[in-house]
């Protein structure tokens, strides 16, 4: 996973409620059920995303406890905004294939297209849609 997607992660999950370090880790995990970020990626991540601005961090006990801002809240809706964009270009690519397409290839779309809403698909398309665009049928 890239750092970027793992910013996202982070902001969405601090957008639900403020968490340290350790809780994002474990609350990454728990969400993914197979990858657990290191904190050694989180914890550097942590102190760019306040440096920008993000996300705001309290001293509570020993702990730092991160909490998203403002601009962190508008940053997360400006990237699901894209990202549904993002889909629907991908969607309409997908259609304009079945133009071009033999009969199988064009099932293979369907059930693509089918699958959308299956969450190991539509991660796919959005991390995969200009590699798969490039390439797909060439």
């Amino acid at each position: 996973m890239t750092t970027s997607h793992l910013k996202i992660i982070v902001l969405k999950s601090l957008d639900k409620k403020a968490m340290s370090g350790y809780d994002l880790v474990k609350d990454i995990h728990s969400f993914t059920q197979h990858w657990k970020p290191s904190f050694g990626s989180i914890y550097p991540m942590l102190k760019d995303l306040h440096k920008t601005g993000l996300v705001e961090v309290d001293q509570v006990g020993r702990k730092k406890v991160y909490s998203i801002t403002k601009k962190g809240r508008q940053a997360v809706k400006d990237i699901s905004k894209s990202r549904d964009q993002i889909y629907e270009m991908t969607m309409d690519s997908l259609k304009n294939l079945e133009l071009i397409c033999d009969k199988k290839e064009i099932e293979f779309i369907h059930n693509l297209h089918a699958s959308k809403k299956q969450v190991g698909v539509y991660k796919y398309i959005l991390e995969n849609n200009i590699y798969f665009l490039d390439n797909a049928y060439m």
